[in-house]
């Protein structure tokens, strides 16, 4: 999970959800504009996220051009997608309704960088209001092959668009793992069992140099004698961990027939009943949650590993580090992407910061003469009934 400007108070931020299996990491376009985030998908492919306040100013949509243009500039393959608010603007006709202001000038950086705006229907509406195009995907490749819209998530009054690319991505190959139980230690122990002296006398008191001599040993040795295995989740199917009844699930397919029918025909008294039928999905996923709490805590005194798996799924972060940025002993910015170049990374800088200190004796602290003395002190301690007694 990728974020920018969650924790803010004044934003409402962005994220972008990864599968395990697909490749990517975040990247820094330099821009100014408030609540985006990028990531590069398998090296070929930037996808953003973006959020504009209707409220926006016009440095922020100034801004905001500015990023497009960036984009098309330096990647040759992109998808933006989000909640641009730009109402006024027919898709139909690519035309802003007043031909002024930020959205004529939003349409221009488009057509001057020759991309293309695949959402041609409503995707945001409310009871009697009009439904406008306010999220939008943005390609600069006529990669994009289906663009659905969904019911919207909970109480949203936007459509969750369901959005068909034609890309290449390559899965992550699995990465073998030491099997730790099965490692022969005694072998282990008999080939680091050396005159350790007279290994490191070459290094003339090098610690680095002494350091690369031990680790080298030492990772040969693992090599050879502790196996490797390859991680059961990275093949592992992932299951509902509560599968929805029947009547829920149909609940949830009139849900989107309902809102696709209020998109299509703008009837309010069909978004009344979307709303009652949101609801009632709401209720009973809240009542599905309560009896999963409840059954917990009822079998936690016979079996308490239930309840402290459950604390630890809502508890324990399995982020990885991200790539770090770090800049060798030249002065070039490098990405470490690979666990042993973030861990190499990582070791350089904390070891920055130690103090070089030479062998040489500390210099004498100076006398200095006293001219007035510390006068007397006077304690004067004091006990009461209520101290005795507490």
């Amino acid at each position: 999970m990728f974020t920018n400007d969650l924790a803010c108070e004044h934003s409402r931020g962005v994220l972008i959800y990864v599968d395990k299996c697909l490749e990517c990491s975040e990247i820094n376009i330099g821009t100014k504009f408030k609540e985006n985030i990028f990531i590069r998908l398998n090296s070929d492919l930037v996808i953003g996220n973006i959020y504009r306040s209707p409220n926006s100013n016009v440095e922020n949509n100034n801004e905001l051009c500015l990023l497009i243009q960036e984009l098309s500039e330096k990647f040759s393959n992109f998808i933006v997608v989000g909640d641009f608010n730009f109402g006024d603007i027919d898709w139909k006709t690519w035309c802003s309704i007043h031909n002024c202001g930020s959205s004529f000038e939003f349409i221009n950086v488009l057509r001057d960088n020759l991309l293309l705006q695949h959402v041609d229907f409503p995707t945001r509406g409310r009871g009697s209001d009009s439904p406008h195009i306010l999220d939008l995907v943005i390609t600069n490749k006529d990669i994009v092959e289906t663009v659905d819209h969904l019911a919207p998530l909970g109480k949203s009054d936007h459509s969750v668009l369901l959005i068909g690319i034609n890309v290449h991505s390559t899965p992550i190959d699995a990465i073998p793992k030491l099997n730790l139980n099965k490692g022969n230690y005694n072998k282990l122990r008999e080939y680091l069992d050396l005159d350790w002296d007279s290994e490191l006398k070459q290094c003339t008191g090098d610690v680095e140099m002494m350091w690369s001599v031990i680790k080298h040993r030492l990772l040969e040795g693992v090599h050879k004698y502790v196996p490797t295995t390859l991680p059961f989740a990275s093949w592992k199917k992932d299951k509902w961990k509560r599968p929805l009844d029947k009547e829920l699930r149909s609940m949830i397919r009139q849900k989107s027939i309902l809102w696709r029918r209020y998109v299509r025909s703008k009837d309010n008294s069909v978004y009344v009943q979307y709303k009652k039928i949101r609801n009632k999905i709401r209720n009973k996923t809240r009542l599905v949650e309560r009896k999963h709490q409840n059954d917990i805590a009822v079998a936690c005194k016979q079996n308490s590993k239930h309840f402290w798996k459950y604390v630890k799924s809502k508890t324990t972060s399995k982020e990885p580090i991200s790539d770090l940025k770090y800049a060798d002993s030249h002065g070039n910015v490098h990405v470490a992407s690979t666990d042993d170049s973030k861990a190499e990374a990582l070791c350089n800088f904390f070891s920055s910061v130690f103090n070089n200190e030479d062998d040489n004796p500390f210099k004498n602290i100076e006398k200095k003469t006293v001219n007035s003395l510390l006068s007397a002190l006077l304690l004067k301690l004091t006990t009461s009934e209520t101290d005795f007694q507490s």
